[in-house]
């Protein structure tokens, strides 16, 4: 899998594709860019949908969401989106008539709600999501499958002061020669959780744990590839903002003067 902005970079790839693998079948989407990603983890009876939370991605949409940090309770969505997100939750599990857990995977773009996947079955984050939450959402989703109700077991929505944040673990220290950009292709070996009474402190500790202590000063350098240079400005100020050196290649140094 991979995204591809122009004709020849998708004619390498379906070249390399249909020698590995000629006889299979090649799907082709449209990739949505700038889109805001996310995912919910619901429990179903085949009547009534409970979710404890949304999981808004850090990333945007792009990267494999094993590899995508997420924060719930989501910091960005907008209440009218969120419903939007519960209500095609509800209404996908009582089509599919799933009975246990459930996963959908979302993006918004501009607004709107796009449905990427529906998978009827527990997803790596349902603990993730039982541990922020205090929902046992697999010991409820065990009763459904036993024949229990939503109705009769205590699924009110719990509320909560704190954040909590994945990050994905990778092996890139292990192997030096691999290049560790990120796509659609999970790369990640694990994942950790970082809890805090803000978003922010949640942030920082998922990222220790996950063996990356994020540097509060020094110089950055900034190289960004020619698609994403509209959106390094606002970086590169947030950095300079918060105490450090900035320094550019020479196409980014033009790139960030012209934008400015």
């Amino acid at each position: 899998m991979e995204i591809v902005y122009d004709e020849g970079r998708l004619k390498k790839y379906v070249e390399g594709a249909i020698e590995i693998t000629p006889e299979k079948p090649m799907l082709i989407d449209k990739f949505l860019e700038n889109a805001l990603e996310c995912e919910v983890d619901a429990i179903s009876d085949g009547k009534e949908v409970f979710i404890p939370s949304i999981m808004e991605h850090i990333e945007l949409a792009g990267i494999h969401s094993g590899d995508s940090a997420c924060v719930l309770p989501p910091i960005g969505i907008k209440e009218e989106e969120l419903k939007t997100l519960e209500e095609y939750t509800k209404r996908i599990a009582i089509e599919l008539k799933v009975v246990g857990l459930i996963n959908i995977q979302y993006a918004i773009q501009n607004g709107k709600v796009f449905i990427l996947e529906a998978n009827p079955r527990a997803s790596r984050t349902v603990p993730l999501v039982s541990k922020v939450t205090s929902v046992s959402m697999a010991r409820i989703a065990t009763q459904v499958l036993l024949g229990a109700r939503l109705k009769d077991i205590d699924t009110h929505r719990r509320k909560y002061s704190h954040f909590g944040v994945k990050e994905a673990v990778f092996p890139f220290n292990m192997f030096p020669e691999v290049d560790p950009v990120l796509g659609p292709e999970m790369r990640s070996t694990g994942e950790v959780l970082g809890l805090a009474d803000s978003f922010a402190m949640a942030f920082y500790k998922s990222q220790v744990a996950a063996g990356f202590a994020p540097p509060v000063k020094g110089t950055a350098l900034i190289t960004i590839a020619k698609v994403d240079r509209q959106h390094a400005l606002l970086v590169a100020k947030e950095l300079a903002g918060s105490g450090f050196k900035i320094v550019a290649t020479e196409g980014q140094q033009i790139s960030l003067l012209r934008t400015a």
